[in-house]
């Protein structure tokens, strides 16, 4: 004989009280927008710039280039990030997208991309280019070269002018 089994009733679990915070709708100073996401960054160069993404790989960097981000210095201004971490979102991004930078004063210059390439840790692409000049330099014009690890001996550069 197979008796019913009576049907459990279960609450709905309540509401958490540690709700997430709305996203910003607006850039800040010293952050980019990335395809949406706002990424805070130092003002660092060379000197500090890697340890400060070592203690933290959701924040990015100045290191080669002018070491403090102006949208109107004439520039280049170099920023690094970790992969995994923030700037995983560069392997999202495509030539003709914009980057939209905020200065400490909170100026924002807009930069389109215009090349993305892989590079050794010696800035030499697969085919023999040398890009270290182009990504640490800060000749070139107003722009802005952005770089994560893809793996340890290799990393992915996206350049975008203003």
């Amino acid at each position: 004989m197979n008796e019913a089994v009576p049907e459990q009733v279960t609450e709905a679990p309540a509401e958490s009280t540690n709700a997430a915070q709305p996203a910003p709708v607006s850039i800040q100073a010293n952050q980019m927008k990335i395809n949406g996401q706002f990424i805070s960054y130092s003002n660092a160069g060379q000197g500090n710039g890697q340890a400060i993404i070592d203690a933290n790989h959701n924040q990015v960097a100045t290191w080669g280039g002018a070491s403090v981000q102006s949208g109107n210095d004439g520039a280049n201004t170099h920023f690094i990030g970790h992969n995994p971490g923030i700037f995983n979102v560069l392997f999202s991004l495509g030539n003709g997208q914009s980057i939209d930078v905020s200065d400490s004063a909170n100026n924002v210059t807009t930069y389109t991309i215009s090349h993305i390439v892989t590079v050794d840790d010696y800035g030499m692409a697969a085919d023999g280019t040398d890009y270290w000049d182009q990504i640490t330099g800060s000749g070139g014009g107003e722009r802005i070269t952005l770089q994560t690890c893809i793996n340890d001996d290799y990393n992915l550069i996206v350049f975008a002018n203003k």
